[in-house]
């Protein structure tokens, strides 16, 4: 990993832009400069790393966005085959 985000802030402070994929937040908070968070393949949010204060901030976001309302937003999977009837 170490090795990787060395070579990505090599070629970062040359000029170049690198699209960079990953899902651990912490490891991409520390090297992106703007962040692109999807959700069932749609944006949830864009935005650049001066207006994000953390990682946590991040992935609190990505939980809201992926249970609106907190645990109060999750259903027992009995509820769903209820609605599917």
């Amino acid at each position: 990993t170490a090795k990787v985000f060395h070579f990505v802030r090599q070629v970062r402070a040359s000029g170049r832009s690198i699209l960079f994929i990953g899902h651990n937040i912490h490891h991409v908070f520390d090297i992106a400069d703007r962040f692109v968070v999807l959700d069932r393949g749609k944006v949830a949010l864009t935005t650049d790393r001066s207006e994000v204060k953390s990682a946590e901030d991040l992935i609190n976001f990505m939980e809201e966005v992926a249970h609106p309302g907190g645990l109060a937003g999750l259903h027992d999977a009995g509820d769903a085959e209820q609605r599917a009837r």
